[in-house]
């Protein structure tokens, strides 16, 4: 499965980006799209460009909100998905990790799955092998949630 990794440039941990955290954990089992290595970064009408093909085409959206981070570049990405649901009647689902002070309720309500904590995410995707059946990864993810409250 190929996802598009949406959401700010931002660090995450001991990490440069959150991307470089998503990926050293899920890498052996999924592909990415990271528009900070795969889209030209030349001017915006590129990475514009580069970002909307791949968010359209992707298997998936992981869009990471962060915390105390404006995020509106992957608001647009996340609505750019939901778009082309709608003008192509595809559906490709949206995984929305939300850590940011204001959650944005169109992110909230078109996204397959929701998580607070990027580190419940990439579990979550880590375990995902079928969208037809999402059970054994959602079911892995609220045995942890039980565990840690």
């Amino acid at each position: 499965m190929k996802i598009y990794l949406a959401g700010a440039f931002a660090p995450y941990k001991e990490y440069k980006d959150w991307r470089d955290y998503v990926t050293k954990w899920l890498n052996q089992i999924h592909e990415f799209h990271n528009p900070l290595v795969d889209s030209r970064q030349e001017c915006p009408m590129e990475f514009t460009m580069d970002d909307t093909m791949a968010a359209i085409e992707c298997d998936c959206m992981l869009h990471y909100r962060t915390p105390n981070i404006e995020n509106t570049g992957g608001d647009y990405e996340h609505g750019v998905r939901v778009g082309a649901y709608y003008a192509t009647g595809q559906p490709k689902p949206i995984i929305l990790v939300d850590e940011s002070q204001f959650p944005y309720p169109l992110c909230t309500a078109t996204a397959k799955r929701t998580f607070s904590n990027l580190e419940i995410a990439v579990l979550y995707l880590s375990l995902l092998r079928s969208w037809d059946d999402d059970g054994p990864a959602i079911n892995a993810v609220l045995e942890l949630e039980k565990t840690r409250t």
